[in-house]
């Protein structure tokens, strides 16, 4: 897999690319991934301690699908916790029609990888269900680097890997 030279949303170069909405994500992402710093394992994939059993059966599809280079740290981040994050009072979340794992986020969860050490090149991964695409996104100091879709989760799973070795080691 080639890096692109240009910006895959805009076609313009990378370097001229200054969005600070992609620089907030960025920073986000950024920030999840040092907070979860002393959790993570170089060259494994990790996750939450309570994750609900479908979360669990699709981190255990990832793992038998993304091999984590050894230089890279890896989270999987699932909805349940998205959702505990964004409504922690479950009444809030039933008063607001978003009941159930999914009813925030129409995806399966995200990985969320760095090259160990260093939060300056960020892959995310977003499994997103039908309509939506899954994708890949590639962030270096602020700036999204690349993008890719896929037609489906295990696709995006497959080509997870090579995407951490092209962009972290």
């Amino acid at each position: 897999m080639k890096k692109p030279e240009n910006d895959p949303l805009t076609g313009e170069q990378t370097e001229k690319t200054h969005d600070p909405r992609i620089g907030a994500w960025y920073r986000n992402l950024k920030g999840q991934l040092h907070k979860l710093q002393p959790f993570l394992v170089p060259g494994r994939l990790v996750t939450f301690q309570q994750i609900t059993p479908e979360e669990s059966d699709f981190f255990q599809m990832l793992i038998g699908s993304v091999r984590i280079p050894g230089s890279v740290c890896a989270v999987f981040i699932p909805p349940s916790v998205v959702q505990a994050a964004m409504w922690s009072d479950s009444s809030d979340a039933i008063a607001t029609g978003k009941a159930g794992i999914y009813g925030i986020a129409p995806d399966a969860g995200a990985v969320v990888a760095q090259r160990c050490g260093s939060l300056q090149t960020i892959v995310n991964a977003l499994f997103a269900f039908p309509p939506l695409h899954p994708g890949i996104d590639v962030y270096d100091d602020g700036r999204l680097l690349a993008g890719y879709t896929y037609q489906d989760q295990q696709v995006c799973a497959d080509e997870l890997t090579e995407i951490l070795s092209t962009y972290l080691t």
